[in-house]
């Protein structure tokens, strides 16, 4: 038995070697693992998360914004006890959320909601926060959708100018430590976080005015002429600028998922179709240029019906004879299939193609369809003459516009674009643009003559104005049927395209009735709306006046 005095020098001796231990214990820890468990202690409390500055915005010409990023929320929960869930379930189902497991590790609560609503779910629970991030607005709503595009839940670019220049768009990224608690939550205020600053910018060569102009028109014609769809495109013919570029039915970016998947595209770049008679200055074109037409002198149009390799051409008004200048101005299919008779079916083909056809415009790089223009190793006897009067080949509204700009500016094709400029990394990029020569002036001249008369004296005299003189050839083409496998006696496209003013072309446009309801012809619906819209259109530029009423009085229907 130990006495008394033993009792307490062992257990003094016991705390001694214990004491030591520890102490030696901490000093080898200080000594040779301090780097070791700072670096442990680091991880467990540091957490590395990246952060993106704002998309840059999008502008009109003018400067006006259209595409910019605003403030929302991204709730999340992380390192919730388990003892909580059941409780925090039931409170979260009064916002909306249902979720079956909510622990014990990291949740996404709900994405780009207020500011205001994350802070009422933050109050909650501890284990809940939230970020603050972008969302991409577009304050114009449809105006300008099928140009724009929009941006995933990510705010990543998916669509339309959004998805082309995404690289150039998207906001700078850096990575930024967060700190965690004991109990893996984060604890770094939103406030203390960076704010970067995105300093590029996309400008597009659209006019926000000119859109609503043409939109507001171009929804009133297209419930009144009851069409499945509208297009209207504008062009300057000198600089290639798309400065009008709408259609219906289009969507609200804002709320994307909420439309069909169709309504996305921008049909100015993607519809394709059968130009009709609108195709027929082409062709044209092509005899002037191969010197094969003299304008005085006059063919047999038929009475209205012409027979060629065992298939019938009709046209809408029956002609006896005509001058070679009245079978555009009259739109004569049998005057022009007679014309291209004597033309090399690989001649016309090449013309077709240098005219801009059957290839991409290059007006926002692969983005766009490049329409159907067949090798004529695949055309049949029909091919050649079905081609002059624009069957058996589909093309694009932004084809279209082009060749009629190129016809304005004396011959000259340019490349059209919806891309004004481009700041970027501190430098400005403006899009290269090709000019070529592709008809001799005296041509285009010729052209732009005839294409006034069309609207004077022939099938587009409802595009006639007396504020600004109007050029441009009307269009009736019956849609092939491929459930069917014939044209359809039922379903048109309607269009009308042409420039202005005529003595001086400064403006290419474009317009296209899909399956119109209350009259198949372009004299009688798309020729109205492209009057209505070169009107307002010029009263807009010279005195800034959005709102200028027209009559719709009715003058020659073809």
């Amino acid at each position: 038995m130990l006495s008394e005095r033993g009792k307490i020098g062992f257990v003094t001796f016991i705390v001694l070697v214990m004491f030591t231990v520890v102490i030696g214990r901490l000093a080898y820890l200080q000594l040779y693992k301090h780097e070791y468990y700072a670096k442990l202690s680091k991880k467990q409390s540091i957490e590395e998360v990246r952060i993106r500055s704002d998309r840059a915005k999008i502008f009109d010409r003018n400067g006006v914004v259209i595409a910019k990023d605003i403030k929302k929320a991204s709730v999340f929960i992380y390192g919730l006890n388990k003892s909580e869930e059941k409780y925090l379930k039931r409170k979260l189902r009064r916002f909306g959320i249902y979720k079956k497991d909510i622990a014990p590790g990291f949740h996404w609560l709900k994405r780009n909601v207020d500011v205001e609503e994350a802070e009422k779910l933050k109050r909650l629970s501890d284990s809940i926060d939230y970020f603050v991030n972008s969302k991409r607005f577009y304050p114009y709503l449809n105006t300008f959708s099928q140009i724009l595009g929009f941006t995933g839940v990510d705010n990543q670019g998916l669509y339309g100018v959004e998805g082309v220049y995404e690289r150039k768009l998207t906001g700078e990224e850096i990575l930024y430590s967060v700190l965690k608690d004991s109990r893996g939550q984060l604890i770094t205020h939103q406030d203390s976080m960076p704010n970067i600053i995105n300093n590029n910018k996309l400008v597009l060569t659209v006019d926000s005015g000119l859109q609503k102009i043409a939109e507001s028109i171009l929804i009133e014609d297209f419930e009144k002429f009851k069409a499945s769809k509208a297009i209207v495109a504008i062009m300057d013919v000198k600089s290639g600028d798309i400065l009008v570029s709408v259609s219906k039915p289009d969507f609200d970016p804002n709320r994307f998922r909420s439309y069909d998947k169709q309504r996305w595209k921008n049909p100015v770049t993607h519809f394709t179709f059968e130009p009709g008679s609108i195709f027929k200055p082409v062709t044209f074109a092509y005899l002037l240029s191969s010197k094969k037409l003299n304008l005085d002198k006059s063919i047999n149009c038929e009475n209205g019906a012409y027979l060629v390799h065992g298939h019938i051409f009709n046209d809408v008004h029956k002609y006896k004879k005509l001058k070679l200048s009245e079978v555009l101005i009259h739109s004569s299919n049998i005057g022009t299939v007679k014309l291209i008779d004597s033309a090399k079916s690989n001649d016309f083909y090449r013309f077709i193609k240098k005219a801009g056809f059957g290839q991409p415009t290059g007006i926002l790089g692969s983005s766009e369809e490049t329409g159907l223009l067949r090798d004529p190793r695949h055309w049949s006897k029909l091919s050649k003459y079905s081609l002059s009067i624009g069957q058996e080949l589909y093309v694009t509204p932004i084809q279209m516009l082009r060749f009629y700009a190129m016809i304005a500016n004396d011959g000259k094709i340019i490349t059209p674009s919806y891309i004004k400029s481009i700041s970027y990394q501190n430098k400005l990029i403006v899009p290269e643009k090709k000019e070529i020569q592709v008809l001799d002036k005296d041509v285009a001249k010729t052209l732009q003559y005839l294409l006034r008369k069309v609207v004077t004296d022939g099938t587009g005299q409802n595009a006639d104005s007396d504020f600004v003189s109007i050029a441009g050839k009307t269009g009736t083409a019956q849609k092939f049927d491929f459930k069917i496998g014939r044209y359809s006696s039922r379903n048109y496209i309607a269009s009308f395209a042409g420039f202005f003013p005529a003595e001086n072309p400064q403006y290419a446009m474009i317009v296209i009735y899909d399956s119109p309801r209350s009259s198949i012809y372009g004299g009688s619906t798309a020729a109205v709306t492209f009057r209505k819209i070169a009107e307002q259109m010029m009263i807009y530029l010279k005195k800034g006046l959005q709102i200028y009423r027209v009559s719709d009085e009715s003058k020659r229907s073809a």
